[in-house]
C-alpha cells in the first residue's frame, strides 16, 4: 500500500464518523431555511404593522382634530347662549 493510501477499513470507519456529521450539517441547513423564512414573514408583518399604527395614529389626530373644533364651537355657542340669556333677562327688566 503507498503511504497516501488509506485500507479500506480506514476509509469505512472515517465514513462513519463523518456520516452522522453530515446528516446534522443537513438538518441544520433545513432548520436555517425554516428560520430565514419566518424571519422574512415576520418581517413583513412588521412591516404591515408599522404602516398599520402610522394610518391609526393620523386618524386619531384628525379625530382629535374634529373634536377640539367641536369643543370651540360648543363654547362659542355657550357663549352665545349666556349672551342671549342675558339680553332676554335685561328686556324683560
Amino acid at each position: 500500500m503507498k503511504p497516501s493510501q488509506i485500507s479500506r477499513t480506514e476509509a469505512l470507519r472515517q465514513l462513519r464518523e463523518i456520516a452522522p456529521i453530515q446528516q446534522e450539517n443537513e438538518a441544520l441547513k433545513t432548520q436555517l431555511v425554516l428560520l430565514h423564512s419566518e424571519l422574512r414573514h415576520q418581517q413583513v408583518a412588521i412591516s404591515q404593522l408599522r404602516v398599520l399604527t402610522r394610518q391609526r395614529s393620523e386618524r386619531i389626530d384628525e379625530l382629535n382634530h374634529k373634536l377640539e373644533q367641536a369643543r370651540a364651537a360648543n363654547r362659542k355657542l355657550d357663549e352665545e347662549n349666556d349672551h342671549l340669556v342675558e339680553s332676554v333677562y335685561r328686556w324683560k327688566d
